[in-house]
């Protein structure tokens, strides 16, 4: 099991490293960056990538873990954001905060309520209604 948590951290380094020096930027500017201190690479690099690349592996840990919470809480492995309506939900709540002009973090903030709106509806709605006959 070990195995497959190194190869996964493996392969996540490999492919950040790819994603931090593709492009017209590469190795060999990495290596004159340190050696002359050329302020280009700096800027593309610490200020454009890096963040870019980190934003990237906290939004796919974020969904990988929201994911995994939708399957245990609704014990049900084929469960997706779709199918429970949180992408209705949270489309719903950034369009009531459009609609009165809040800004991107009223309009953020609005569509996470909304979605949490809707998996909290589905939920409650699931656990009252699934009673047995006895």
């Amino acid at each position: 099991m070990k195995k497959k948590y190194f190869f996964t951290a493996f392969i996540f380094v490999v492919v950040s490293a790819f994603c931090l020096l593709c492009g017209r930027i590469g190795l060999e500017q990495l290596y004159s960056y340190y050696i002359s201190s050329d302020e280009t690479f700096g800027v593309i690099f610490w200020d454009l990538r890096l963040p870019r690349l980190i934003a990237a592996a906290l939004i796919g840990a974020s969904l990988s873990i929201s994911g995994v919470v939708f399957q245990a809480m609704f014990q049900n492995p084929l469960v997706s954001p779709n199918i429970l309506g949180v992408a209705s939900g949270a489309g719903f709540g950034a369009v009531l905060c459009i609609l009165f002009s809040f800004g991107a973090f009223g309009i953020s903030l609005g569509a996470f309520v909304g979605g949490v709106v809707a998996v909290s509806l589905a939920y409650l709605l699931g656990h009252f209604t699934n009673k047995t006959q006895s």
